[in-house]
């Protein structure tokens, strides 16, 4: 490769509408393709092209500055980005307001950021709604629809939060006229659910399974819709899912993807999210992994790579600027009391004990291989070791356990309701046989409650007719109003600290007027310390697979 010259020189400009050229001296042109990602040599090797994108031209301009070379750019593609700025400047001066005017019949009942937070929807069109959990995304999704009075409106929620939405949207809407359109796949039931989509309501409520269904249910996809609102659009992170794939067909002007937990770990997260808003921008996985992502390679993948940092995060957060709206509970919410902590530390049984030791010594026989460590049967051994720090009974032994006795202590203990949270289905049944016992009224939410049932017993709970909530983390840790109970209890957790921040939400909210006191129990000596230690590192998880990889690795050593 030929010296940089202080003569060499480059030029950029705009190649058509939809691709930026560069052209210069080869030995500059390559040291171009190895500092800004996305560009492609020509075959003659007298030009660099790219895809028109306002980072890449940035980068492009960053990296000759800092080799001195001289540059010179076409005036279209200053023209452009010049506009891209001015925009960019815009919505963030925006979000610096203290308070807009919206002209909705119920606009003195939002908070003043929420009001700004529409009048930014307006602007934006396409964004994530990305502020924390409690603070109201519904409600302001709702009152921007009836801002720019859009008609024709979809909501996309999981099954459990359909009837939650009818109810937002009958307490705020100027005009409440929706249609719950729960799917279901036997033939006749989907004649009924596209009879459904065909009649003309205002607010229509689905499910995503209806996304994974494109030839079941054209409808969807033929109509335009005015507004399409992704409620828990983390649930569209997946780039290789049949219900992101049905999402990105949606034909609309104005995409909402509302998310407490947008980002999770890491930016590489987010990628999809922003490809659903703006795909003719965001087309390589890749490409962003590199320009924003430090990767190392895999422990047990030579050909993979493990995300795990950042980089460049001033182009990040400028990048991200016109297609996010993220407000944080503390900064928002000052009012609310602050969460108290309570670590309440749980001692086996004998009979518990016996079992737990061997279910491990079980478990360590299989890491003589280091092949088999992160094994779906080591990954089913290590989930026998959690279920038997509950009670045996979940795996055919004894109910010799101090933990449930722990639980029903602290809601025996106290008049106030309470949330009881596990991370397992077959416990939360186990408590509900105990509290029936007991007598102790309750309502449950986990993976078997359809989403009537779900309402109601939210409703019920909400309205003080009974003192217990149960539910597992996966089940009931979105789109639930529960501040009604200042106390919750974590029997066990989940691996990735968005799910238990979540749930915490369900009473840390809008609404609480006293300190939540949070319960963890854990069980000392055992696993359950090992998730915590993890958790507690948040930045290094990515999901649940990667966490239980983590903590088999500490077992296996």
């Amino acid at each position: 490769m030929g010296r940089v010259k202080k003569l060499d020189s480059v030029k950029i400009f705009l190649e058509g509408q939809s691709k930026i050229k560069v052209t210069g001296p080869y030995n500059i042109l390559k040291l171009l393709l190895r500092k800004v990602d996305g560009l492609n040599l020509s075959k003659d090797k007298t030009a660099l092209r790219t895809k028109l994108d306002e980072l890449t031209f940035y980068f492009l301009k960053h990296h000759l500055r800092k080799m001195g070379i001289t540059y010179y750019t076409d005036p279209k593609l200053s023209e452009w980005s010049y506009e891209q700025t001015l925009h960019n400047r815009k919505i963030a001066r925006m979000k610096c307001i203290d308070d807009m005017t919206i002209t909705i019949p119920y606009s003195d009942k939002l908070r003043k950021y929420q009001r700004v937070d529409v009048a930014l929807m307006q602007k934006m069109k396409r964004l994530i709604l990305g502020n924390e959990p409690g603070t109201g995304k519904t409600l302001e999704s709702i009152a921007y629809c009836d801002l720019i009075e859009a008609k024709k409106i979809l909501i996309v929620a999981s099954k459990s939060l359909l009837g939650s939405w009818a109810s937002e949207i009958e307490k705020w809407s100027s005009e409440p006229d929706y249609k719950i359109i729960p799917v279901d796949t036997t033939y006749k039931k989907k004649e009924k659910t596209n009879a459904n989509l065909n009649e003309d309501h205002r607010f229509n409520i689905i499910n995503y399974e209806m996304l994974r269904d494109r030839k079941g249910f054209p409808k969807l996809w033929s109509t335009k819709w005015d507004v399409v609102i992704c409620d828990e659009a983390h649930r569209l992170k997946g780039r290789k899912s049949k219900q992101t794939d049905g999402a990105s067909q949606l034909k609309t002007d104005s995409l909402i993807l509302a998310t407490g937990t947008w980002i999770t770990n890491n930016h590489h997260e987010v990628f999809q999210l922003l490809q659903l808003l703006d795909p003719k921008r965001f087309t390589s996985y890749w490409q962003f992994v590199d320009r924003f992502c430090k990767t190392e390679n895999n422990y047990f993948n030579e050909h993979a790579k493990d995300i795990v940092g950042t980089k460049n995060m001033k182009a990040y957060r400028y990048m991200m600027n016109p297609y996010l709206i993220q407000r944080k509970k503390k900064d928002v919410l000052t009012e609310l009391p602050p969460v108290i902590h309570k670590q309440i530390p749980i001692e086996m049984t004998a009979y518990q004990n016996k079992h737990y030791k061997e279910l491990f010594e079980d478990m360590m026989t299989m890491f003589e291989n280091e092949e088999l460590v992160v094994s779906p049967n080591v990954v089913s051994k290590y989930m026998r070791l959690r279920q038997v720090l509950l009670t045996p009974a979940l795996l055919g032994g004894k109910d010799s356990t101090n933990k449930t006795d722990a639980v029903l202590d602290i809601i025996e203990n106290t008049d106030d309701q309470i949330v009881v949270f596990s991370w397992f289905k077959g416990y939360i049944k186990h408590l509900e046989t105990i509290l029936t016992k007991k007598d102790i009224s309750f309502r449950s939410i986990h993976g078997d409650i359809d989403s009537e049932s779900r309402t109601k017993a939210a409703d019920d709970f909400r309205n003080g007719k009974v003192k217990v909530m149960l539910g597992t983390i996966k089940a009931m840790s979105e789109g639930l109003n529960l501040q009604t109970a200042s106390t919750m209890i974590f029997t066990d957790k989940s691996y990735v600290p968005a799910d238990n921040e979540q749930a915490i939400a369900r009473i840390d909210r809008l609404g609480q007027k006293r300190s939540p006191i949070i319960y963890h129990l854990k069980t000392v000596g055992t696993v359950e310390e090992m998730i915590d230690e993890t958790l507690a590192k948040k930045q290094d998880i990515i999901d649940e697979a990667s966490a239980i990889e983590e903590i088999i690795k500490k077992l296996a050593k």
